[in-house]
């Protein structure tokens, strides 16, 4: 019997000290980080038009949708290209017109026109660029709408 009380007498005391001296209070979790979500979609146009093609509406309304869905003000940026040919060549402001088209399009559908930027960038930074001079390339007639939604 007396092994007995010696073993539960140092069971007793490894109990002590394993248990926390006081009971710890629950700390704050830190703050959730803000998120940073950026979308990009991007829409092509007919040569030397822009005029805004059904496929192109049909993306522009996924981004109105996504737009509305934000917890906050989304802020985007719609930004048209054109190609190397005659027929875009001849209006030098046909990428800003596409641009404008789309943030238009885009105000229409209930998107803050005050949250939208336009760019025309012309023949820069093409998709494709080992075409012939002069040649028409409908990958580079394109417009991409970028929009941030924390």
């Amino acid at each position: 019997m007396r092994k007995f009380r010696s073993l539960l007498a140092v069971h007793a005391v490894w109990l002590v000290f394993m248990l926390p001296a006081s009971p710890q209070t629950p700390t704050k979790a830190p703050p959730a980080a803000a998120t940073f979500v950026m979308h990009e979609y991007m829409v092509f146009f007919d040569q030397g038009s822009s005029k805004l093609r059904p496929e192109t509406k049909a993306v522009a309304m996924q981004v109105v949708k996504r737009a509305l869905a934000c917890a906050n003000e989304p802020k985007a940026l719609v930004t048209a290209y054109s190609d190397a040919s005659k027929a875009e060549r001849s209006d030098p402001k046909l990428s800003e017109k596409r641009a404008v088209a789309l943030a238009k399009f885009l105000a229409d559908n209930h998107v803050d026109a005050s949250s939208l930027a336009v760019l025309g960038r012309g023949e820069e930074d093409p998709l494709l660029r080992f075409v012939g001079p002069d040649e028409a390339e409908p990958l580079n007639q394109r417009a991409v709408i970028r929009f941030s939604c924390n």
